[in-house]
C-alpha cells in the first residue's frame, strides 16, 4: 500500500490509498472512491485489499461490483473513510469510547505518539472528567471499542416512606385443640393519647452527578407521598426529621376514606345491665363482661363482648356499620338478636337471631338459630348446625348439618347469576383502572408543582390545593371500589351459582334450597351441593 496525491479537474484533493493494474482506491474528505480502468479483477481478492486499511468502511457493495465489471474509468463512491481515532459519547454523556482504526502493527509502532493523539481528540471534544488514564499504560488494541472516560452518575433521591399503625387481622383462628378458645379475635385496636399511629420519612433530593464533559447532571428527586390522617383526632409532629402521627385522644383506630383516625371507643369494664342501662353509642364499644337479659348494646362501629360467659337473652346487639364479636357465644332463649353491618363472629349460637351484611362465622355450633348473611361459615372442623334456619346469599360452609335424631333443619341459599356478577366485576375493574390512570396523571402534575413550591404564586398554590383534593378524592373512590372487588371475588369463589358445602355430614330431615331448587335430604351425605345450569349437583 502506498500514498500518492493528485487533483481532479474540479479541484478536489484526493489521496491515493491503493493502486494495482485494475483500479485505484482514493480518499477525499470522508469518502472512499474507486476508479476501475481495466477488467479482469477477481472480487474475492477485494476483502484482503480493504483489510489493509481499517479506516475504509465499504457501504456500497453494489456500485463497487458494477465498477469492477464495467471498468468505465469513472470515479465512484463506494464507502467512507473513518477517522484514525474515532470518539463516541453515550447519549447521556456518562461514557466516552474510542476506537483506533489501524492495524495492530501500526498501533504498536506509534506508542506514545498515538496516546498523545487520543488525548488531543478528547480535549478537542471537551472530555475532561473521569479519564481512564490507566488504559494508556497498557497496549492499545486496534479496532476495539475502549472506554476512555466515565462520568459520575447522579444518585437519585429516595421516595418518601409512609407507615401506618398496623390494624389487627379480623379473621378468626380456628383450632382443633380444645385447650384454647376456638375463636380469639382482636376486633378493636385500642390506642391512648400520644400513641404512635404512623410516620413519614420525607423524600430526599439526591446527589448530582458529573458528565464526561464536566457538566453537572441533576439527580431525580424522590417522590413525595402524602400521609393522610384525620386532624380532629390525630396530630402531626416533627421528630428526628420525620413526620410522626400521634393520637390526640383515647379511642379505637380506624381507617376511613384512606385516612387514619381515632374513633370514639366506649369501654365498659363491667357488664351491661341495671348499673349502665342500655348502651347506644356513636363509635366502638367494648364490654369486658356480659350483656344481661333484656338489655341492648347499639353502636355505629364494632362491638366486642369479651365476657367468657358470653351473652344470654339480651334484647339486641347491633353494630350499624361495623362487626360484632362475642367471645363466649350467645344463648338467646328465642329473644336475642345480633345484627351487624359487616360481619358477626361468635363461638356458638343457641336460639338466637343473627343477621350480618357480609358474613357470619360460628366457632362451635348453631342450635335452633336463624342465621342470615351473604356467606355463612360454621367451622368446617367440627362446627355443627342443628335445627333452625340458615339463610345465605351465595355460600354456606359447615362441618355438620342436622343430627342423628334427624332434627329438622332448613338450609337456604338464594344464589346468584354468575354472568351478572362477572359483568359487574369487570365494570368495576375498568372503572378502577380509569381512576388509577387519572390519579397517575394528576400525581405527575402535582410532582411538577411540588418541585417548584418555593416559586408558586397565590393562584398556583390554589390550583395545587384543588388538585390535591381531587387526587385524594379519586384515591378514596378507588379504595371503595377495591373493597367491592374483594366482595365480588369472594362470591365468584363459590361453586356454581350457590353452594352448600359439608365437610363431615348432612343428616336426613335437612331441607335444602339453592336458587329455588329444593331438596329434602333422605340419607347421610358429605360433600358439596351446588346449582349450575338450572340443576342441582352433588360432588363428594
Amino acid at each position: 500500500m502506498y500514498l500518492s496525491f493528485y487533483r481532479f479537474a474540479w479541484g478536489d484533493l484526493l489521496i491515493e490509498l491503493f493502486r494495482n493494474e485494475f483500479f485505484t482506491l482514493s480518499v477525499g474528505d470522508v469518502h472512499v472512491y474507486i476508479q476501475v480502468f481495466a477488467q479482469g479483477f477477481n472480487m474475492k481478492d477485494m476483502n484482503g485489499i480493504i483489510a489493509r486499511d481499517p479506516r475504509i468502511k465499504l457501504t456500497n457493495f453494489g456500485l463497487l461490483n458494477k465498477s469492477i465489471q464495467e471498468a468505465s474509468n469513472e470515479q465512484a463512491i463506494i464507502g467512507g473513510y473513518r477517522p484514525k481515532v474515532d470518539l463516541e459519547i453515550s447519549r447521556d454523556e456518562m461514557t466516552a469510547f474510542i476506537r483506533v482504526y489501524q492495524t495492530q502493527a501500526e498501533v504498536d509502532v506509534q506508542g506514545k505518539e498515538l496516546v498523545n493523539e487520543i488525548m488531543e481528540v478528547l480535549k478537542d471534544n471537551g472530555i475532561n472528567t473521569g479519564l481512564k488514564r490507566d488504559i494508556f499504560e497498557a497496549s492499545i488494541i486496534a479496532n476495539q471499542k475502549i472506554v476512555v472516560a466515565e462520568g459520575v452518575a447522579p444518585i437519585n433521591g429516595d421516595d418518601a416512606i409512609v407507615k401506618y399503625y398496623e390494624a389487627s387481622q379480623r379473621k378468626p383462628e380456628s383450632k382443633k385443640d380444645g385447650s384454647v378458645n376456638h375463636y380469639e379475635l382482636n376486633l378493636i385496636d385500642q390506642v391512648h393519647k400520644e400513641d404512635w399511629l404512623g410516620e413519614k420519612i420525607p423524600a430526599t433530593l439526591g446527589k448530582p452527578g458529573v458528565s464526561v464533559r464536566g457538566e453537572e447532571i441533576p439527580p431525580k428527586e424522590g417522590k413525595d407521598k402524602k400521609i393522610k390522617f384525620d386532624p380532629k383526632t390525630v396530630e402531626s409532629v416533627e421528630q428526628a426529621g420525620k413526620e410522626v402521627l400521634k393520637a390526640k385522644v383515647d379511642g379505637a383506630v380506624r381507617f376511613r376514606d384512606g385516612k387514619i383516625g381515632v374513633d370514639n371507643h366506649l369501654i365498659i369494664k363491667q357488664e351491661v345491665g341495671y348499673s349502665t342501662g342500655n348502651v347506644d353509642f356513636d363509635g366502638y364499644v367494648t364490654v369486658d363482661g356480659t350483656v344481661k337479659d333484656g338489655f341492648s348494646v347499639i353502636a355505629t362501629q364494632d362491638i366486642v363482648i369479651n365476657g367468657d360467659m358470653g351473652v344470654g337473652a339480651c334484647d339486641k346487639i347491633h353494630s350499624k356499620k361495623g362487626s360484632v364479636f362475642i367471645k363466649g357465644g350467645i344463648s338467646g332463649k328465642g329473644t336475642a338478636q345480633v345484627i351487624a353491618g359487616k360481619d358477626i363472629f361468635v363461638k356458638f349460637s343457641n336460639e338466637t337471631y343473627l343477621e350480618a351484611g357480609l358474613s357470619i362465622n360460628v366457632g362451635f355450633y348453631a342450635i335452633d338459630s336463624t342465621l342470615k348473611a351473604k356467606k355463612i361459615n360454621v367451622n368446617p372442623n367440627g362446627g355443627r348446625v342443628i335445627g333452625g334456619e340458615i339463610l345465605a346469599e351465595h355460600q354456606i360452609i359447615a362441618g355438620t348439618i342436622g343430627n342423628k335424631f334427624e332434627k329438622k333443619t332448613v338450609v337456604n341459599v338464594k344464589g346468584f347469576e354468575r354472568g351478572d356478577v362477572k359483568q359487574q366485576l369487570d365494570n368495576i375493574l375498568v372503572r378502577y383502572k380509569e381512576l388509577i390512570k387519572e390519579a397517575d396523571t394528576i400525581r405527575r402534575q402535582l410532582d411538577v408543582f411540588e418541585s417548584h413550591m418555593a416559586k408558586l404564586d397565590e393562584k398556583a398554590l390554589y390550583t395545587y390545593k384543588m388538585m390535591t383534593m381531587q387526587y385524594e378524592g379519586i384515591l378514596d373512590t378507588a379504595v371503595a371500589l377495591n373493597d367491592k372487588v374483594t366482595e365480588l371475588q369472594e362470591v365468584l369463589k363459590t361453586r356454581g351459582e350457590g353452594e352448600v358445602k359439608i365437610s363431615n355430614a348432612m343428616y336426613p330431615k335437612t331441607f335444602m334450597e339453592i336458587k329455588n331448587l329444593q331438596k329434602r335430604v333422605t340419607e347421610l351425605s358429605t360433600g358439596s351441593f351446588y346449582v349450575k345450569d338450572s340443576s342441582m349437583h352433588f360432588d363428594n
